[in-house]
């Protein structure tokens, strides 16, 4: 069950809605953070699911992980499911989408 309280103000679902996109701060925390990116790192090496697939950036020079975009990692990466499921990022898509949206679960 989702906590009610609102995340987004009523100006961010406002500039939300005349630009298309919203920059959030705070979505996760430090710890967060550093877990998603050394997850990054991982998946990227090729480490993780072999259903997540990554798309890599061709002119990225001297990044350590080239990479575009992956694809299903909030489907099948177990520390990507652990935040989107967290509660901020629910209630944030709560504004969005309504209370009753459904968390994907991953297919066996």
């Amino acid at each position: 069950m989702l906590d009610q309280k609102p995340v987004l103000s009523d100006e961010q679902v406002s500039r939300f809605a005349r630009e298309g996109f919203l920059k959030i701060p705070h979505m996760a925390d430090t710890d967060q953070v550093v877990r998603l990116k050394a997850r990054i790192q991982a998946l990227g090496r090729g480490e993780g699911d072999e259903r997540i697939t990554r798309q890599a950036e061709p002119d990225a020079g001297e990044s350590d992980v080239p990479l575009r975009k992956f694809h299903r990692v909030a489907v099948y990466d177990p520390v990507f499911q652990e935040y989107i499921q967290s509660d901020t990022v629910r209630n944030t898509l709560a504004t969005f989408l309504g209370c009753d949206f459904v968390t994907i679960s991953p297919p066996l």
